[in-house]
């Protein structure tokens, strides 16, 4: 059975902070389209060398905020955590700590950071992605001294009999019971304001979607990784754990090695429980 951690208090609130402005925050939008440029009419109006006067829009969707480079002169560039500098040809997500390279200034996107996520336990929080079954932030564990991620269960009101917290209770048993180098560890799991919480090791870098090109250019690389994939889903499968979920945006990249996050929902039938393993890791030594 799950047990109490701390109660959670999460406040949503998404924001650019210009790199050499102290602490001042440019609210970004929660509809509509948040425009950066020169213009007078712009969200953000910046009045430095190298910026267009439309020079990159923002706009949320689906619980996440996009950038696109809308035809500037000098182009937007996007500089990930573990990731070189990118300049954008296609819309983007964003992701919190990304910096955003517009002319000669830089700003960076912060996603719903509060002060704290839990009494005492986390500090410097910030929300790293949501989907269909949660949110996912990092923060500073007082008790294990280290960042670690914190998945936060989305409640569910059709949940009387408390099914799905017993579920997601006995999926991190099983994900703390998966000892492998290439399988992101569980180190803890709670209720927090009703909602099932999993503590999983911090794993740091941008993901493989967004250097996907500069991957295949070398097989090495892309064979190695495969390998090591290969490795952590079969000490997942070993535990009991089918994954569903491969793709390019769950393969993450930290400095010089490889890491493959993996996320799904598995459904199965009446006599077998569902296990979501938030993610797993294939992690490649350079």
């Amino acid at each position: 059975m799950q047990t109490p951690i701390d109660r959670c208090s999460i406040s949503a609130m998404n924001w650019l902070e210009i790199t050499h402005e102290n602490e001042t925050r440019h609210p970004l939008p929660a509809s509509g389209i948040f425009i950066i440029g020169r213009a007078p009419d712009c969200s953000l109006r910046i009045l430095e060398p190298g910026v267009s006067r439309n020079h990159a829009s923002i706009q949320q969707r689906g619980g996440a905020d996009w950038i696109r480079d809308l035809s500037s002169s000098n182009g937007t560039w996007l500089i990930g955590e573990g990731v070189p500098p990118r300049k954008l040809t296609d819309e983007t997500s964003l992701r919190s700590g990304d910096r955003i390279r517009i002319g000669s200034v830089e700003l960076v996107y912060h996603q719903a950071l509060p002060d704290t996520l839990a009494d005492g336990r986390w500090s410097e929080v910030s929300k790293i992605g949501s989907g269909g079954m949660g949110e996912v932030f990092r923060a500073s564990d007082r008790d294990l001294g280290c960042l670690v991620a914190v998945k936060k269960i989305r409640s569910e009101d059709g949940d009387p009999s408390g099914l799905l917290q017993r579920l997601h209770a006995r999926e991190a048993a099983i994900g703390r019971g998966i000892d492998h180098p290439n399988v992101v560890r569980v180190l803890d799991d709670g209720i927090v304001d009703g909602s099932s919480v999993q503590v999983m090791e911090w794993v740091g870098g941008g993901d493989l979607s967004r250097s996907i090109q500069k991957t295949a250019r070398d097989p090495s690389v892309g064979l190695e990784m495969i390998r090591q994939i290969a490795l952590g889903l079969t000490a997942a499968h070993e535990s009991g754990v089918v994954h569903a979920d491969l793709k390019p945006g769950n393969i993450l990249i930290v400095g010089q090695q490889i890491e493959l996050g993996l996320g799904s929902d598995i459904f199965e039938g009446e006599q077998h429980e569902p296990v979501d393993l938030e993610r797993e890791s294939a992690r490649i030594d350079q």
